[in-house]
């Protein structure tokens, strides 16, 4: 039999060398091995590991990581105070205000300090633009946060609002009235020709232009009579903004005058129902007033919290 040799990279710690070998003395007692004082090696010395016999062919040291605790210093050098000022800490920079509704058409502002009623503050919208408003009354605390009513600085309300509508409308109806009158004097084109009512030639050299020039004033007919109706939409639609133009809701500090006036209205009218001073037209005709009465009676008493 050939002995092929086998060249093999083993790791020897060689202080466990001598003690390879030996057996533990007690079968329910594992052998540790001890440490001793490692051996030198040199290359060709043959040795006895595990039961197998090696030669050396080859030494390289290994790396051991050397882990030293970390001592503190016995006497630690005291800080010296320092001459320099101490820095205040910077304050929190608080959130910009922001619209929150309150209810049906009125938004209040939501912020982050106390202000006094008549301030001049901004308000930064969802979209992030910034409006500049005036502060009246503090409405609501809650979680840090005050609620203020307020009106725009610049006097932009509804009305101003509808106001721009209507102008809006009025304006585009105008440019569609326009365009269908521009439209409507474009088919005309070849009125002359056509008016005699003379009928396609039929395989005539003038047929294709006969039929091209009928296609073109039909489509721009069809044309003129849409944007006269878009016209017509636009002109109903700046006909009710124009209306909405002296709206007096509760988010103007005028309502307050407006919905006493109305409620003292509202109370005649439900007395004179009630006593038969008025006539009632149906039979619910006292329900509708005093329903109406208990309404007022609501915006009356938000309005005092909102602008009084």
């Amino acid at each position: 039999m050939k002995n092929h040799a086998r060249l093999w990279e083993i790791c020897v710690d060689s202080r466990y060398l001598n003690q390879s070998n030996q057996q533990p003395t007690n079968q329910n007692e594992t052998m540790q091995p001890q440490p001793t004082q490692p051996q030198t090696l040199t290359v060709g010395q043959t040795i006895q590991c595990d039961g197998y016999r090696l030669v050396v062919t080859d030494i390289k040291e290994a790396k051991q990581a050397e882990t030293q605790p970390t001592q503190e210093p016995e006497n630690e050098p005291t800080q010296e105070p320092s001459n320099e000022p101490i820095k205040p800490m910077s304050e929190k920079p608080t959130s910009p205000a922001t619209y929150a509704k309150y209810c049906p058409n009125v938004f209040v502002a939501k912020c982050d300090q106390q202000h006094e009623k008549g301030s001049i503050i901004e308000i930064e919208t969802k979209y992030g633009k910034i409006h500049e408003v005036i502060v009246f009354n503090l409405i609501h605390q809650k979680n840090g946060s005050f609620y203020y009513s307020i009106v725009r600085a610049d006097g932009y309300n509804v009305q101003e609002r509808a106001k721009q509508k209507a102008a809006r409308y009025e304006q585009w109806a105008n440019s569609a009235d326009k365009k269908s009158t521009q439209y409507y004097e474009a088919s005309n084109e070849g009125r002359d020709f056509l008016s005699l009512g003379e009928p396609i030639k039929i395989g005539h050299h003038s047929e294709k232009r006969h039929r091209a020039l009928i296609e073109r004033n039909w489509e721009r007919m069809g044309k003129s009579v849409e944007m006269s109706k878009k016209a017509d939409f636009h002109s109903e639609k700046a006909a009710y903004w124009a209306d909405k133009a002296d709206t007096i809701n509760l988010s103007m500090p005028e309502s307050l005058e407006y919905f006493e006036f109305k409620l003292e209205q509202a109370k005649k009218e439900h007395e004179g129902l009630k006593n038969g001073t008025i006539q009632r037209s149906h039979s619910f005709s006292l329900t509708y007033a005093k329903k109406a009465v208990n309404e007022l009676e609501d915006k009356v008493k938000t309005a005092h919290k909102l602008w009084a």
